[in-house]
């Protein structure tokens, strides 16, 4: 590639479109240069600036790396990479990744077990309660129904503290959780349910009734929650955490998958960003299926209180 030029047509009555009328971003490719037209009451030239250099440096490092795989060829200018590099620096600590999120939780329940954990609207649930619940739950998911290390488990459950109450079970036992909202079309509770490939789904009575699901399923009904025990945490920060899925509008949902260390890591960035502390309120509206959702978890590793219900009276972060 020789050369590009960029035209502002927001200036001009009458000029044709290749995308459509009204088309706010147009590249017109010949033979030795590129044409980027653009509507500047849409974007800035700097951004538009940005936008050619970095099209002329991935078409050159294309066209000169003949040998490497895609995966290892920049995407965007040097001079972009220099602007990045000195946005992103910042104050670094040391963090130790293997911290998984029940090993957090665990510390607080120690330290302040009285303090509330999750209010869910209807119920408040302190982080002794939910400790001692998700050590019985955890128990019994792997003595009686065969769940440990790096089972890959659906939750299909309500708004309550039971999700997370759950999650921490799974955790605890080194299990991953996959959230499934279920107000989803059957079709992609399927899907999800085959790519994550989920070994059990754990969810209500009223909605085991209601779907013909085909792998096992465990009734959280039928869980114990109540027995007093010791329980180990296993699993390590290289350990999944969850199977997350997209939104599906390029097709159909992808799995990405959340090891324990990114929560880990994600938890301490929360924290510096919001300047939370102890004590504070995560108020969350968003599906448990959003990856969004995932500041409840943050909230209970750093002995804040995860809410569904939002208080004026409160701190809240609103997510």
């Amino acid at each position: 590639m020789t050369s590009y030029s960029i035209y502002d047509f927001s200036g001009f009555d009458n000029i044709d479109i290749l995308n459509g009328e009204g088309s706010a971003l147009t590249l017109n490719i010949y033979d030795d240069y590129l044409d980027l037209v653009y509507n500047s009451d849409i974007f800035s030239d700097i951004y538009i600036q940005h936008m050619g250099n970095n099209l002329k440096s991935l078409i050159d490092n294309l066209s000169n790396c003949h040998d490497q795989l895609l995966k290892d060829i920049n995407i965007i200018s040097r001079e972009e990479q220099l602007l990045l590099s000195d946005f992103c620096k910042g104050k670094t600590r040391k963090v130790n990744k293997d911290k998984t999120l029940s090993i957090g939780f665990r510390e607080h329940a120690i330290i302040h077990p009285d303090a509330i954990a999750v209010d869910d609207g209807l119920e408040q649930i302190s982080y002794g309660e939910l400790e001692k619940s998700s050590n019985s739950i955890a128990y019994d998911l792997k003595e009686n129904h065969g769940i440990s290390l790096k089972d890959n488990i659906a939750l299909m459950l309500p708004r309550t503290y039971h999700f997370p109450e759950l999650v921490l079970a799974l955790n605890k036992i080194g299990a991953c959780f996959i959230p499934v909202d279920p107000l989803y079309p059957i079709k992609r509770i399927e899907h999800m349910l085959n790519i994550s490939e989920a070994k059990s789904i754990i969810t209500t009575k009223e909605f085991a009734q209601s779907y013909d699901f085909k792998i096992n399923v465990i009734c959280i009904d039928d869980l114990n929650d109540s027995e007093d025990v010791e329980l180990e945490i296993i699993g390590n920060g290289e350990d999944l955490f969850s199977i997350m899925f997209t939104s599906g509008t390029t097709g159909l949902p992808k799995g990405v998958k959340v090891l324990n260390k990114q929560i880990t890591l994600l938890s301490y960035s929360f924290k510096d960003i919001f300047n939370f502390s102890y004590g504070d309120v995560v108020g969350s509206y968003l599906s448990f299926s959003f990856i969004a959702s995932s500041v409840i978890f943050y909230a209970l590793f750093f002995g804040g209180c995860s809410g569904y219900s939002m208080k004026k009276s409160e701190k809240i972060v609103y997510c």
